[in-house]
């Protein structure tokens, strides 16, 4: 067993996903059990993800509904961040899937009731939850009891109408479960959390999403192109609300709180039928019919064939089998895909990949090599450059509290040059302090270097102070100092970080 932050004590791990581990916990204070999800360790040095962790205490702090998981403390472990939620004994939907397949409609019904009721709180507050599937919805009771549905994870949520922590024009979240008009550029709504609702639905009742199965481009293709196909056995008033809620046109999609008196309704109409047998893995889960006009999805974007950036995610995705995903910017402007972590899912063999994802994913194909081709002649180093080693440095520095990331680094040659790298929110304005510090005494051999007022965008969310040159005396180890302040603000925490030491 392992303590953190003072007074809990890790018994086991229960779960992971994409940006961190939950474990079960005793607070020795009180000796109740919680649970605390752990961020990675290998992940703690990206503010973004650093961010939305934080983020996540904020929104759910926010949210007080008894189908909200709660969140009880924040905490600094070593590097990293913890956050002390509720324990909920039942397991998660995922884990009652595994072991039963499908549900009754009955059951199924009373388990979204609460996670239709936990939309309507967070839909209230402008919050979008972005990643609505079994694994986020928390069973409050064990087996054969009324299940009480809790939804977890609002890490990947974003406010809607307010500046979000993802990069603008990113994409967030689950293929099985992603709407149409997310996958096409589309802004995440409340209406995109009804789709992931509907994709929920039916598979609960056929035991797989209606798109799973092979490449994740042609999961993404099928959103765009197919609707689900009707299982026998899918009682009309269920397959009513499964086709409302996976319509292709967000404003014509039913609220969440429409969808909380729908499944009142049909636990009671559904009771005493069987749950179905599961899908076989073979038979076809969606229909080949198109959706209609792609100018017929009101609100949405002008269409995934006619944006630049589809060919470039779809081959992306053509790189993972499943799991989250989150597509952002790169340095040199170009759309790339992160895979923050496996995520098991339903098997499924559909293979079927739609036309239009081929041929984006054929000029997706081309268009790196030249990218790349372009990146090389605007970087082409100088003859004063080549004379210098590469830059050297550490992982980025943060503590609990403080408003940037720092990350000092340095390249030696001639003499040695000093920069700094500064991660902030947007909006951010920032002073950056450099100096060349002896490793052995801790005197200050050269500097300070310094950069006042970086000031942080959405297109510039990280700044750079330096490279400055300095001549200290050869044969001893050195480190680099940054230290920044926010000027003015006297209750912002200012940051120090050092590399390590190097000889010269």
């Amino acid at each position: 067993m392992r303590r953190i932050g003072g007074c809990y004590v890790l018994e086991e791990q229960i779960g992971g996903g994409a940006t961190g581990t939950v474990w079960r916990a005793v607070d020795d204070s009180t000796g109740e059990r919680v649970a605390i999800k752990l961020l990675r360790d290998e992940l703690a040095g990206d503010p973004k993800i650093v961010m939305r962790f934080v983020q996540e205490r904020a929104i759910l702090t926010a949210l007080s509904h008894p189908n909200v998981v709660r969140v009880r403390d924040l905490l600094t472990v070593g590097s990293s961040l913890g956050l002390v939620m509720d324990l909920v004994p039942g397991g998660s939907l995922r884990d009652r899937l595994r072991e039963r397949r499908t549900l009754p409609p009955s059951e199924a019904a009373a388990i979204l009731t609460g996670v239709a009721a936990a939309l309507v709180e967070a839909h209230r507050q402008g919050i979008v939850h972005r990643d609505l599937k079994p694994d986020n919805v928390l069973l409050g009771q064990p087996e054969g009891s009324d299940p009480q549905a809790r939804l977890t994870d609002f890490g990947v949520a974003r406010i809607v109408d307010s500046p979000g922590l993802t990069t603008t024009g990113a994409l967030v979240g689950t293929p099985n479960y992603l709407a149409p008009e997310v996958i096409d550029g589309g802004e995440p709504t409340p209406a995109t959390d009804v789709y992931a609702f509907g994709v929920l639905l039916y598979e609960l009742l056929v035991g797989r999403p209606p798109y799973a199965g092979g490449p994740s481009a042609a999961v993404l293709g099928r959103h765009l192109e197919h609707v689900p196909r009707r299982y026998e056995g899918i009682a009309d008033a269920m397959w009513q609300v499964i086709e409302a809620c996976t319509g292709k046109a967000p404003d014509r999609r039913p609220t969440a709180a429409d969808l909380v008196d729908r499944m009142r309704a049909l636990v009671v109409a559904t009771a005493g039928l069987p749950a179905l047998t599961p899908l076989p893995a073979e038979a076809a889960a969606v229909s080949s019919r198109p959706p209609g006009p792609r100018h017929a999805r009101r609100g949405t974007s002008t269409g995934i064939a006619r944006r630049a950036w589809p060919a470039a995610l779809i081959a992306a995705c053509l790189a993972v089998a499943g799991g989250a995903l989150v597509f952002q910017w790169d340095s040199d402007r170009t759309r790339v895909a992160h895979r923050l972590a496996p995520r098991p899912e339903s098997a499924s063999t559909i293979a079927a990949t739609p036309t239009a994802v081929a041929s984006a994913t054929a000029s997706a194909v081309r268009r790196p090599a030249a990218l790349a081709q372009a990146a090389d002649r605007n970087h082409r180093p100088e003859a004063k450059e080549r004379a210098y080693g590469p830059w050297r440095c550490g992982r980025f520095a943060w503590s609990f509290g403080q408003p940037a990331m720092a990350q000092p680094c340095h390249a030696l040659g001639p003499a040695v040059r000093l920069s700094g790298k500064v991660r902030a929110m947007v909006g951010s304005r920032i002073d950056v302090t450099l100096k060349l510090v002896d490793a052995a005494t801790g005197r200050a051999v050269a500097g300070p270097f310094l950069c006042r007022g970086l000031t942080f965008t959405e297109r510039a969310r990280e700044r750079t102070c330096g490279g400055f040159e300095a001549t200290p005396a050869r044969g001893r180890r050195y480190t680099v100092v940054l230290t920044w302040q926010v000027p003015d603000q006297a209750r912002a925490l200012p940051g120090t970080a050092r590399s390590d030491p190097f000889a010269w």
